[in-house]
């Protein structure tokens, strides 16, 4: 089973507050069957101004922990004006393709 949104990458948004709680919760998805996970925290401009470079931050610090799951990275994007300007400049981080279009997680 994939899981396309979660909030366990440590200390980045209202999910896991550190690694030793993302490496629980880790443990708890693998026990209900699930084999991948799209990380996906919060952006939502002045509560959490994630980014693509924070995000990846946060997963390093989680792959670190040399841990045995598969991940990806997105997010879950607040609808606010500023989503056309990110899609221009290339930075929003997209949840993956389908028929070819770029497919975004919106909260």
């Amino acid at each position: 089973m994939i899981d396309l949104h979660c909030h366990i990458l440590p200390g980045i948004d209202d999910g896991s507050a550190n690694v030793a709680t993302s490496l629980a919760m880790l443990a708890m998805a693998q026990e209900d069957g699930i084999t991948h996970s799209v990380m996906t925290p919060h952006i939502e401009p002045g509560r959490f101004d994630n980014n693509q470079a924070s995000i990846q931050a946060a997963a390093d610090k989680l792959q670190q922990s040399r841990h045995k799951f598969s991940f990806s990275l997105a997010a879950e994007v607040r609808l606010v004006p500023q989503i056309m300007l990110w899609a221009k400049q290339g930075v929003l981080p997209f949840i993956g393709q389908y028929r070819g279009q770029s497919v975004l997680l919106l909260e």
